[in-house]
C-alpha cells in the first residue's frame, strides 16, 4: 500500500455522501443527514490541508449520479464540496459551482431568528452566500 492510500481511504465521495444523506432523510433524521454532509466535506478539507499542492482523487470530487436529493440538500452538498476545494486553494468543478441557488436564505436543519440570521450571514463564506445558504466555515471542520 502506498502512503497516499491511507489518507485517501478516509475521504467520502459526493456519491456516497448523497446516498447516506438520502437514507437519513428517508428515516426522517435531518440531524443525521447534516452530520453526514459535514463529515464528508470536513474529511475533504482535512485531507487537502494535510496535502498542500496535491489534487484530490477524481472519485472524491465527482458529481453524484444515483441519489435524488431535495434541492436544499443537493445545493448544500455541491456547495460544501466546492467550499472544501476553494478554501484550500483548489478549483471546484462545474457541477459544484452550477448548483442552483435556493430561492430564500436557508440554514441547514433550522430556521434562525432574525438576529441570529444576521449574525450567521456575517460569518458565512461567500461561496455559500451566493447560493442563499447560511453556514459558518467552522461548521465544516472535523476533529
Amino acid at each position: 500500500m502506498n502512503a497516499a492510500a491511507g489518507p485517501q481511504s478516509e475521504l467520502i465521495a459526493p456519491e456516497t455522501a448523497a446516498r447516506s444523506i438520502a437514507e437519513q432523510l428517508g428515516r426522517g433524521d435531518i440531524d443525521g443527514a447534516a452530520r453526514d454532509l459535514a463529515e464528508s466535506v470536513g474529511r475533504l478539507i482535512r485531507y487537502l490541508d494535510e496535502h498542500p499542492g496535491v489534487e484530490p482523487p477524481a472519485w472524491a470530487v465527482a458529481a453524484p449520479k444515483t441519489a435524488d436529493l431535495p434541492l436544499m440538500w443537493s445545493t448544500f452538498l455541491a456547495t460544501g464540496f466546492a467550499y472544501a476545494l476553494q478554501s484550500t486553494g483548489r478549483a471546484a468543478p462545474p457541477w459544484m459551482l452550477n448548483a442552483p441557488a435556493l430561492p430564500t436564505e436557508t440554514a441547514l436543519g433550522f430556521e434562525p431568528s432574525p438576529r441570529f440570521r444576521e449574525w450567521l450571514r456575517a460569518r458565512t463564506p461567500e461561496v455559500f452566500r451566493q447560493k442563499n445558504l447560511l453556514s459558518r466555515a467552522e461548521d465544516w471542520s472535523i476533529a
